[in-house]
């Protein structure tokens, strides 16, 4: 269950960033309440011709930007009103905060997502095409890719050392549970170990954990937790679908290549490897195994979130302390009846504060320079704010 506080002043406000511990966080305003909070524009909207959409609008563009924008396309499209797979986030608790009052009716909320979460990005957008999703890279084991994030992940593997484990030991029992209620005894029992191994391993696994908490050592141990079981997952995960329709070669192989590559800091890749094994075995499960004609859409968890820092490619970029969540989605189709099956990274926040008296707090922030004038500085803007001031 995701923490939330209620504040109805800007100091409640600051008071709950303080007392929550919410300064290492970034963090994202929305005015109202919706059914699914953290869906990029393109999730929101379901459009199917994304990169269609970004082609044609870079296309009647192209001319009238400089190079820094045209190389930040996706941040230059997001901030112009394209719909995109980014979601706006800031720096700054005070930009938040007001775009989660501006033009708010009844409630306003702000997210918060702790910044050790974070796998940067940078480096690896501008080789990309426009409409990249990034899934099919991560779950592939593209080596570009890998090379970059491994050792962010496992960095931030340690960061968030618990809730990492948490994830792990939830995936990888619901991944037993989904794989056995799919699929015929007569077929399990052909498999000879398979996800018997893999349900050994993970009882192994936590026969260890249990030792390493009595003797008192789990704060030693956690990084290494799931480090000694990763030989068996992963031989038992690649019986499992050896001679299925659905194997997933490319990932194996792909795999390989990047575990040898002993990348400098990423100490504790395998926990890493063990991970991504099992987002990749539940793409795999829902597409094959438990797709229905009426939910034709699937959000992964997955416990990183990718950033990409655009730099100052306008003044409102540098207002809103602007970073944006990279909602990785799938770009190879799969079609039921041909409607395309859509898988996109569930965003989740570590904390919510719920904004209630949002137009006393508007007044408050326009009182230390937080405004339409100054959060957007273009001359509409500014325009606008003034002769609502007047």
């Amino acid at each position: 269950m995701i923490n939330s506080f209620v504040i109805s002043s800007l100091s409640e406000y600051i008071a709950a960033i303080e007392e929550f511990d919410l300064f290492d966080c970034i963090s994202r305003g929305e005015n109202q309440k919706y059914e699914y909070p953290l869906r990029s524009g393109i999730q929101r909207k379901k459009l199917k011709n994304y990169s269609n959409l970004l082609e044609n609008y870079h296309l009647d563009v192209e001319t009238s930007i400089n190079q820094i924008q045209d190389k930040n396309f996706l941040a230059f499209a997001q901030h112009h009103g394209m719909p995109t797979n980014l979601l706006d986030f800031s720096f700054s608790p005070l930009v938040s905060l007001y775009f989660s009052i501006n033009e708010c009716k009844d409630e306003g909320y702000v997210h918060f997502i702790n910044k050790s979460k974070m796998i940067n990005i940078n480096k690896v957008i501008y080789e990309k095409p426009l409409g990249w999703g990034l899934f099919e890279d991560l779950l592939n084991y593209d080596l570009v890719l890998c090379e970059n994030i491994l050792p962010q992940m496992s960095e931030a593997f340690m960061s968030n050392r618990e809730e990492m484990i948490a994830n792990f030991e939830n995936h990888a029992e619901y991944f037993i549970a989904e794989f056995r209620k799919l699929r015929a005894k007569s077929y399990l029992d052909s498999l000879k170990g398979g996800v018997d191994d893999f349900e050994k391993a993970l009882i192994k696994y936590k026969e260890d954990k249990l030792k390493w908490v009595a003797d008192d050592k789990i704060d030693d141990e956690v990084t290494l937790q799931i480090y000694d079981s990763v030989p068996n997952f992963l031989s038992s995960m690649q019986k499992i679908y050896i001679g299925e329709l659905c194997y997933p070669t490319n990932f194996f192989a792909n795999y390989s290549k990047v575990s040898s590559l002993r990348l400098i800091g990423a100490d504790y890749a395998y926990n890493i490897h063990v991970m991504m094994f099992l987002l990749k075995m539940e793409e795999i499960e829902y597409c094959y195994h438990r797709i229905n004609n009426d939910k034709l859409e699937y959000e992964l968890e997955f416990p990183f979130y990718f950033t990409y820092h655009p730099p100052v490619i306008d003044d409102r970029v540098r207002n809103q302390s602007s970073v944006f969540i990279f909602q990785p989605f799938s770009t190879n189709r799969r079609y039921i009846k041909r409607v395309p099956i859509q898988i996109w990274q569930k965003i989740t926040p570590d904390f919510i504060i719920k904004i209630q008296n949002p137009e006393a707090i508007k007044k408050e922030l326009d009182a230390i320079g937080f405004n339409l004038k100054h959060i957007y500085c273009d001359y509409d803007s500014i325009a606008k704010y003034i002769v609502g001031s007047s």
